[in-house]
């Protein structure tokens, strides 16, 4: 709305009071608006934390895939039951972070 299209009044008390409402709408426009920014802020923060929570996990179970597979070759290259075991585990833990990340 421009100037010209409202009915101001024509008295001046009336029209410092019109526009002190004015001003008080707009601080109050300003306000809600550095809120919502706020709002904006905090929720890409939080989106930028999950991602880097997922590539974590990623990055975790690449980790574990590449430890198994090692440890799966030593196993059969020689009998042991402890790198039995370990290869158990890991494939537990590998288990656990993939169902997580789904």
């Amino acid at each position: 709305m421009s100037p010209t299209e409202l009915d101001l009044p024509s008295d001046p008390d009336e029209l410092r009071a019109f526009a002190e409402v004015m001003k008080a709408r707009l601080v109050a426009s300003e306000q809600a608006l550095a809120q919502e920014r706020k709002a904006h802020v905090a929720t890409r923060d939080e989106l930028s934390a999950a991602r880097n929570a997922i590539k974590l996990t990623t990055l975790q179970i690449e980790k574990l895939k590449a430890q198994l597979a090692k440890l799966r070759r030593m196993k059969f290259g020689q009998s042991s039951e402890r790198m039995t075991q370990l290869a158990d585990q890991l494939e537990l833990t590998l288990e656990d972070l993939e169902a997580q990340q789904a």
